[in-house]
Protein backbone atom coordinates (compact mmCIF):
# COMPACT_ATOMS: atom_id res chain seq x y z
CA UNK A 1 0.00 0.00 0.00
CA UNK A 2 1.33 3.48 -0.83
CA UNK A 3 2.00 6.28 1.69
CA UNK A 4 -0.88 8.27 0.24
CA UNK A 5 -3.26 5.52 0.28
CA UNK A 6 -2.34 4.54 3.82
CA UNK A 7 -3.22 8.52 5.11
CA UNK A 8 -6.35 8.89 2.81
CA UNK A 9 -7.63 5.38 4.60
CA UNK A 10 -7.05 7.28 7.84
CA UNK A 11 -8.29 10.33 7.12
CA UNK A 12 -11.57 8.49 6.10
CA UNK A 13 -12.03 6.59 9.19
CA UNK A 14 -11.30 9.59 11.38
CA UNK A 15 -14.14 11.43 8.95
CA UNK A 16 -16.48 8.61 9.72
CA UNK A 17 -15.98 8.74 13.55
CA UNK A 18 -17.45 11.82 13.91
CA UNK A 19 -20.74 10.38 12.20
CA UNK A 20 -21.05 7.16 13.32
CA UNK A 21 -21.79 6.14 16.88
CA UNK A 22 -20.72 3.41 19.18
CA UNK A 23 -23.27 0.15 17.99
CA UNK A 24 -23.36 -2.46 20.41
CA UNK A 25 -26.55 -4.46 18.46
CA UNK A 26 -25.20 -8.03 18.95
CA UNK A 27 -22.94 -8.98 15.89
CA UNK A 28 -24.64 -11.47 13.63
CA UNK A 29 -21.63 -13.02 12.37
CA UNK A 30 -17.75 -12.82 12.44
CA UNK A 31 -16.84 -9.16 12.26
CA UNK A 32 -19.76 -7.46 12.26
CA UNK A 33 -19.24 -4.93 14.93
CA UNK A 34 -22.31 -2.91 14.54
CA UNK A 35 -24.41 -6.00 14.27
CA UNK A 36 -25.91 -4.93 10.99
CA UNK A 37 -25.35 -8.15 9.30
CA UNK A 38 -22.89 -6.34 7.02
CA UNK A 39 -19.05 -6.30 7.37
CA UNK A 40 -17.91 -2.84 6.12
CA UNK A 41 -16.36 0.52 6.68
CA UNK A 42 -18.50 0.71 9.85
CA UNK A 43 -17.13 -2.25 11.52
CA UNK A 44 -13.71 -0.88 10.75
CA UNK A 45 -15.08 2.58 12.05
CA UNK A 46 -16.35 1.16 15.44
CA UNK A 47 -12.94 -0.55 16.12
CA UNK A 48 -10.78 1.44 15.26
CA UNK A 49 -12.36 3.93 17.64
CA UNK A 50 -12.14 1.11 20.03
CA UNK A 51 -8.34 0.52 19.29
CA UNK A 52 -5.99 -0.39 22.09
CA UNK A 53 -9.08 -0.63 25.11
CA UNK A 54 -9.84 -2.77 27.54
CA UNK A 55 -12.50 -4.29 29.11
CA UNK A 56 -14.28 -1.10 31.37
CA UNK A 57 -11.95 1.55 29.74
CA UNK A 58 -13.77 4.39 28.17
CA UNK A 59 -13.82 3.51 24.64
CA UNK A 60 -14.12 0.14 24.99
CA UNK A 61 -16.93 -1.70 23.19
CA UNK A 62 -17.56 -5.46 23.81
CA UNK A 63 -18.71 -5.64 20.08
CA UNK A 64 -15.20 -4.77 18.43
CA UNK A 65 -13.13 -7.32 20.48
CA UNK A 66 -13.72 -10.42 18.50
CA UNK A 67 -11.47 -13.14 19.86
CA UNK A 68 -13.00 -12.24 23.46
CA UNK A 69 -9.48 -11.64 25.08
CA UNK A 70 -10.60 -8.66 27.02
CA UNK A 71 -8.94 -6.11 23.98
CA UNK A 72 -9.10 -4.99 21.13
CA UNK A 73 -5.97 -5.06 18.96
CA UNK A 74 -4.49 -5.68 15.52
CA UNK A 75 -6.42 -9.47 15.93
CA UNK A 76 -9.43 -8.46 16.21
CA UNK A 77 -8.97 -5.52 13.14
CA UNK A 78 -7.66 -8.56 11.35
CA UNK A 79 -10.87 -10.29 11.76
CA UNK A 80 -12.59 -7.45 10.12
CA UNK A 81 -10.55 -7.29 6.79
CA UNK A 82 -10.82 -10.97 6.60
CA UNK A 83 -14.73 -11.11 6.31
CA UNK A 84 -14.90 -7.49 4.84
CA UNK A 85 -17.94 -7.77 2.30
CA UNK A 86 -19.87 -10.60 4.34
CA UNK A 87 -23.40 -10.61 4.94
CA UNK A 88 -25.40 -11.85 7.70
CA UNK A 89 -28.74 -13.01 7.55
Amino acid sequence: MNKSFGMLLVLMMVACTLVIPHAHAAPKGPGDVDGNGVVDIQDIVLATTSYRSVTGGPNWNPNADLNGDGRVDIFDLTTIIRYYGSHYA
